[in-house]
């Protein structure tokens, strides 16, 4: 079973879930962005064209790098496993 990993660092929570690839997807502000050579590119960058990303710093802070979205944030749904499930 797997669980998501919160961080809190001053004000930014964003959570780490576990892909079945053995990635993480962050979770901030409803959207999900899955990583590529070290930038967090939105989960819906190929679906919906979308150009936001953000990077994780080496003390695992957001440093966002375009936050503008082109759609509407995923629905997701957590389980009471702590399972995140796209819904």
């Amino acid at each position: 079973m797997e669980f998501t990993i919160v961080r809190r660092n001053g004000n930014i929570n964003y959570q780490l879930i576990p892909t079945g690839k053995g990635k993480h997807l962050v979770l901030w502000r409803k959207y999900t962005f899955s990583e590529s050579n070290g930038i967090y590119y939105c989960s819906s960058k190929w679906k919906h064209k979308c150009s936001a990303r953000i990077k994780l710093t080496k003390g695992k802070k957001i440093l966002p790098i375009d936050l503008l979205h082109s759609h509407e944030p995923p629905n997701y749904h957590l389980t009471a496993d702590g399972v995140y499930v796209k819904v």
